[in-house]
């Protein structure tokens, strides 16, 4: 083999490399930022199901009381 040709083959496999580890960057903020919007959701998702439970705690005081 040429090593000329070996050199080229070489700096072309690092290229893919790099774009390989920027793509793995991308898709890890990308999922870092689904992450983040699903958690906002759950505690969003929690806080009306307390919410909720609350109105049914003092409507059943109200109809107790009655």
């Amino acid at each position: 083999m040429d090593r000329a040709w070996e050199i080229e083959r070489l700096e072309t496999r690092i290229e893919n490399l790099k774009q390989d580890s920027r793509m793995c960057s991308y898709r890890i903020d990308f999922h870092t930022d689904k992450r983040a919007g699903i958690q906002k959701e759950i505690r969003k998702t929690k806080s009306l199901i307390k919410r909720l439970q609350k109105r049914g705690a003092s409507r059943r005081r109200k109809q107790k009381d009655r």
